[in-house]
């Protein structure tokens, strides 16, 4: 929290022990590599469903190769983000 990588819902709900969703983990990963947001079209069929405060850090996380769609053309960007999904990340940003 003191980086500014995990932010809670409103001043008065944090949420520590709630699932993260795939939008979430992309703003998440896009604030700890402090990545400056950009903002473009994504090639995901369901990008209107990704919450208008998320998108600048989806793109930036597309853009960057922090994130990746479905073979389907979806992102998800509500679905619980898996176990596989957030260690490839992290080893992404890592690289």
């Amino acid at each position: 929290m003191a980086d500014g990588i995990v932010r809670g819902f409103s001043p008065a709900r944090f949420g520590p022990n709630d699932l993260i969703t795939r939008d979430q983990m992309a703003a998440m990963v896009v604030r700890a590599d402090k990545l400056a947001l950009v903002s473009g079209p994504l090639p995901f069929t369901d990008a209107a469903q990704i919450a208008p405060w998320a998108r600048e850090y989806v793109e930036t996380a597309v853009k960057n190769g922090l994130v990746h769609g479905y073979p389907d053309g979806t992102f998800q960007p509500h679905r619980y983000a898996t176990r596989a999904e957030a260690v490839t990340v992290i080893a992404d940003l890592l690289k």
